[in-house]
């Protein structure tokens, strides 16, 4: 007999409707969850620049600070989907 202990994801942090930042702290989407086996989470991502934006291995999304020549509108005004 195999007993398996399944359980669906849930969230613990949902990410907000809206979030707002500056260029000078940067910001976080948290997007953590909880499950067995553990859930991944993915963001649909304007860009691959690791320089501006990363998903951290639990699923959160930050945007690093930046100086304003590197603002970039298809990275900091614009709508993300986990």
């Amino acid at each position: 007999v195999i007993l398996l202990d399944l359980q669906g994801p849930v969230f613990l942090a949902e990410p907000p409707y809206k979030v707002e930042f500056s260029n000078n702290s940067g910001g976080l989407i948290d997007c953590t969850g909880h499950g067995s086996p553990s859930p991944d989470v993915e963001w649909s991502v304007a860009t691959t620049n690791h320089e501006l934006v990363y998903t951290l291995p639990n699923g959160s999304l930050i945007f690093y600070p930046f100086s304003a020549d590197k603002f970039r509108h298809e990275v900091h005004s614009t709508v993300y989907r986990s």
